[in-house]
């Protein structure tokens, strides 16, 4: 076991980070003359005391030409392919299919696995404004779309700043003001799925609560009918 300064994917905090890791021995792909290996890392924060799990992943098929100024002759070194196994971004079931956000959003996951770390962000902007029309929101921009969720009860005052630093993070990276990290990102992806989440389930729970309501009002009229003609 050894100790290295990570972030954790938890906290964001930059925190020391115990990891253990084992690997995969060499896999020889003879038809193609290609080779992988895995390696598989558990990481401990001492901050927030969470685990994490990424795989580091690598192939003869990516490999990076290294020129040595000093003995000059070229080294090849395999590409890193990084996954974070654990903690799993949010998926969402077939109780969201009515509404357009988390089709968006999944998108934006997509594209952060590809590693289009500021396409992700972008896209994580449009679940934004693909939530807001879900709710039947639609201002001349997404600050003012924002505004009137709040307003309306829709978000209250953490949603709402959670949707504003997405908004922020999403202007940055449709513009091109400023180099965004994959680190960004991957709190981006979170934070919109949180979002979306917590933001959707309220709204299905006081759909099921009006479709309960109707129901029983109208159970309680037929009983009234009743009750009368009897009389």
């Amino acid at each position: 076991m050894s100790n290295n300064e990570e972030r954790c994917p938890h906290c964001n905090e930059k925190t020391l980070i115990k990891i253990t890791e084992g690997k995969s021995p060499t896999i020889n792909h003879s038809e193609s003359n290609v080779w992988e290996e895995y390696c598989w890392k558990i990481l401990f924060c001492n901050d927030c005391k969470q685990v994490s799990v990424i795989q580091e992943s690598y192939s003869s098929e990516n490999i990076e030409e290294v020129y040595d100024e000093e003995t000059r002759e070229f080294s090849y070194i395999p590409e890193v392919s990084t996954e974070l196994l654990y903690p799993q971004i949010k998926q969402f079931g077939m109780g969201y299919k009515h509404f357009k956000s988390p089709d968006t959003y999944q998108e934006a996951i997509q594209l952060f696995k590809s590693k289009s770390y500021e396409e992700s962000i972008s896209k994580s902007r449009k679940a934004l404004e693909a939530l807001c029309l879900d709710f039947k929101i639609k201002e001349d921009n997404l600050k003012k779309s924002i505004l009137v969720m709040k307003e309306k009860g829709y978000f209250d005052k953490t949603l709402f700043d959670w949707a504003e630093i997405i908004r922020f993070f999403g202007n940055q990276a449709t513009h091109d003001y400023h180099e965004l990290s994959e680190l960004i990102a991957q709190n981006i992806i979170d934070l919109t799925g949180y979002l979306i989440e917590y933001s959707l389930e309220r709204r299905l729970r006081k759909i099921k609560e009006n479709r309960q309501f109707e129901y029983l009002t109208q159970e309680k009229k037929k009983i009234d009918e009743k009750t009368v003609m009897e009389l």
